[in-house]
């Protein structure tokens, strides 16, 4: 109950102003959490600047932690606006639902998990956009509604999720929580079969793009392929700058760290 009260008021005085983590913020995030439980000997120190309200130092100490001593740490680094703590929260929770035998446990857990994930994909990540999508979708932890769950699944979509890309094409098809259109179905077909996003990995059940230009007239099928080519060249144009920029970022930190030595 506790853990309910935290993760709903979470979603009520979240930052939605804190910067999330960037991909040099992980990396130091997972680099100081093998440090520390290698080296016992900075858990005091690291338990000091947690306590003092440091997110990263909640983030690291609570992954630190056994079992769930760590969930409150990474629930105040989440009220910081962590998007990294969102997501090993929702990967608590969501793993919990699955291992527990306790329907009422599981229950529980899964509301949480779906919390959590509103909570990330409010704040934009693409991987908690997904997720909250496929949660309204099947009605787990929250209320069904297949209209949310396609503009959510859309959001990722765009950002480069293959496995959202699928979910929006069989939407598309289906009509579900949208209107039916085969063409921009067959577009985001074409883009979740390349399987080009990081954080989407797997192999996934893609809609069979031949079936669906069958049905297709051959400048359909052609608008589609355009809208898929040029919306690839756009998000890899956007990855290529976001790959500079977190060099850049990382390269600048190292060479901070260089200096203070």
């Amino acid at each position: 109950m506790r853990a309910t009260v935290l993760a709903f008021g979470m979603l009520l005085t979240f930052n939605a102003f804190s910067a999330p983590e960037s991909q040099c913020d992980e990396s130091a995030i997972v680099g100081a959490s093998i440090e520390l439980i290698a080296r016992p000997s900075f858990r005091a120190a690291f338990e000091r600047r947690a306590k003092s309200g440091e997110r990263f130092a909640q983030v690291v100490y609570g992954m630190s932690q056994e079992g769930e001593d760590g969930l409150s740490w990474l629930e105040a680094a989440a009220n910081q606006g962590s998007i990294y703590a969102i997501k090993l929260l929702h990967i608590h929770f969501s793993s919990k639902a699955i291992l527990t035998k306790d329907p009422d446990e599981r229950s529980r857990s899964l509301v949480l998990a779906a919390e959590w994930a509103a909570l990330g994909a409010n704040a934009g990540n693409l991987d908690m956009e997904r997720e909250f999508g496929n949660y309204l979708s099947e009605g787990k932890g929250v209320a069904r509604d297949e209209v949310k769950a396609v503009y959510w699944w859309e959001r990722a979509a765009e950002k480069g999720s293959s496995f959202a890309q699928n979910s929006f094409a069989h939407a598309l098809v289906d009509g579900r929580g949208v209107e039916r259109n085969p063409v921009i179905a067959l577009k985001w077909t074409i883009l979740a079969a390349q399987k080009i996003s990081g954080p989407s990995f797997g192999r996934i059940k893609t809609l069979d793009a031949n079936d669906l230009k069958r049905h297709l007239t051959p400048t359909e099928i052609a608008f589609a392929q355009s809208e898929a080519s040029t919306w690839l060249l756009n998000y890899q144009n956007i990855q290529m700058r976001v790959q500079d920029q977190n060099e850049r970022e990382c390269g600048i930190r190292e060479f901070d760290k260089g200096a203070v030595r």
